[in-house]
């Protein structure tokens, strides 16, 4: 699920400047049943001045921010017990950027006087709409670290929204910082799980239901990543009893169990110990279970198979990718992988066939012309196979390591590199990728030349397909030379 994002407008009107009690307020040792009342003291007017003056004017020049911050330690050093002081402070550090120490003032003025907490979520949230604006720039121009940076900060000044946090966790994800990642989703998940959300209008309700879907699953997969597996097995089996039969967490949840399963073997150096045996076993339950399902179509066969394939179950990933192929026909990656695990299962008599088929879809793969003569000399053809092996010596140039990208929302991106064997120099080489749909229905074509270089040297090249379909295969042909 694409993660979306945009520059929000402000929750609350504007930023509160302090509401100030009526003039002598209590003594500075007085707390009454609410806790210690704010109250006015010269040092307390003198910050509210500069902060109203910061706001009118709207100038970055943190010094009337410095002045306001100087007057309200003023005013905590003088009495240490009045809120006020610690909420002027607050905002005088939110002008300067300082949100870590915004957050310790604020907590500290609802600590003296709790009737402040509604109020002061105002001044946080406004901070955080600051703070979110300014972390969209840096993201939308690449500039992960400063986005990181500043998603920390709204995250730090204000816990009630979950789009700051989507988006801070989904950039540690990004930068391989799983354990941060982890703690962010499972915030989010205490969020929109908690008391709030019955806070939120219908529109609201939904959006918080599709972030705790995408925390939720993104919080078994950092788990996962982590190397938290039993944590994330039970993350898994948390998401299922909300989103029962997603094929993608029934399949990482089948992966993770194997994981536990092999590091129970690392650990006892008994490979039928009960703890493997038990998650191994649930494992190949869970694939035995997608595999007699009647409403999968070639994507959900093809994500079995690769989760098979892990797992080295190579027959019954074979098998996943054979219904794959049979829904979408003309999936280079699909024939591939359906002939390379025939192979790995020593099913050779079927290999021929599915090695012809891929050389139809990746004519210039090596591998394809390995595979469809590996199943020839392994059921007794050899003539047949020597003519295979000698169309291989005949490749002028190979495709090699061609990997499909789909793009969330549709498209999808195709890098590859061509390697020359026995072109001139400079040769033009043109393929015509053909993008196909999950059905097998063509989406669209396009064509992708590059010069051929020294031989054996590869050459990367990249070709997109932009559209709203769904893409799952491509295929090509060579249109020169």
């Amino acid at each position: 699920m694409k993660l979306r994002y945009a520059v929000v407008s402000a929750a609350a009107a504007a930023l509160i400047v302090a509401g100030c009690a009526s003039g002598g307020g209590a003594a500075p040792d007085a707390a009454g049943d609410d806790g210690f009342r704010p109250r006015d003291n010269d040092h307390t007017q003198t910050a509210q001045l500069f902060l109203l003056q910061a706001e009118q004017t709207g100038t970055t020049d943190p010094s009337r921010f410095q002045s306001a911050l100087e007057s309200a330690q003023l005013s905590i050093a003088e009495d240490s017990t009045n809120p006020l002081g610690y909420r002027l402070a607050a905002e005088a550090y939110i002008g300067l950027g300082n949100f870590a120490a915004a957050d310790e003032m604020l907590n500290a003025a609802v600590d003296l006087y709790p009737t402040y907490g509604q109020e002061l979520s105002f001044v946080r949230e406004n901070a955080w709409v600051t703070a979110y604006n300014e972390a969209i720039g840096p993201l939308q121009t690449g500039d992960i670290e400063g986005a990181i940076r500043g998603f920390e900060k709204a995250h730090v000044i204000f816990k009630g929204r979950p789009e700051a946090m989507l988006q801070l966790a989904s950039l540690y994800d990004r930068t391989q910082q799983s354990d941060r990642a982890v703690a962010v989703y499972r915030d989010i998940l205490g969020l929109v799980q908690g008391p709030r959300f019955a806070e939120q209008d219908s529109a609201g309700q939904e959006s918080w239901k599709e972030q705790e879907e995408i925390a939720a699953y993104n919080l078994a997969q950092g788990l996962a990543r982590a190397g938290r597996n039993q944590e994330a097995v039970d993350a898994y089996a948390s998401y299922l009893e909300q989103n029962p039969g997603s094929l993608n967490v029934m399949t990482s949840l089948a992966n993770t169990l194997m994981a536990i399963a092999r590091e129970a073997v690392a650990d006892t150096m008994n490979p039928d110990s009960a703890t493997f045996r038990m998650n191994a076993d649930s494992a190949m339950a869970i694939y035995g279970n997608l595999m007699a399902r009647t409403d999968m179509d070639a994507r959900d066969f093809f994500i079995t198979g690769i989760g098979l394939y892990n797992l080295e179950e190579y027959s019954m990933a074979a098998e996943a990718f054979r219904r794959s192929t049979e829904v979408n026909p003309m999936s280079r990656d699909g024939a591939y992988n359906y002939a390379q695990s025939l192979f790995l299962a020593e099913e050779f008599e079927h290999l021929h066939q599915a090695g012809m088929a891929l050389i139809e879809l990746d004519p210039q793969n090596p591998n394809a012309y390995l595979l469809a003569g590996q199943g020839l000399l392994n059921t007794g053809n050899e003539d047949e196979a020597i003519e295979v092996s000698n169309q291989l010596e005949d490749l002028t140039f190979e495709v090699v390591d061609p990997t499909l990208q789909p793009i969330a929302g549709g498209g999808a991106e195709i890098r590859g590199a061509v390697k020359n064997k026995s072109l001139d120099v400079g040769t033009p080489i043109t393929l015509r990728i053909h993008f196909t749909a999950p059905d097998g229905t063509e989406v669209g074509t396009r064509d992708m030349t590059v010069q051929a270089g020294a031989v054996d040297a590869d050459v990367a090249w990249n070709v997109q397909m932009d559209t709203d379909a769904d893409i799952l295969g491509y295929w090509y042909e060579v249109i020169r030379p």
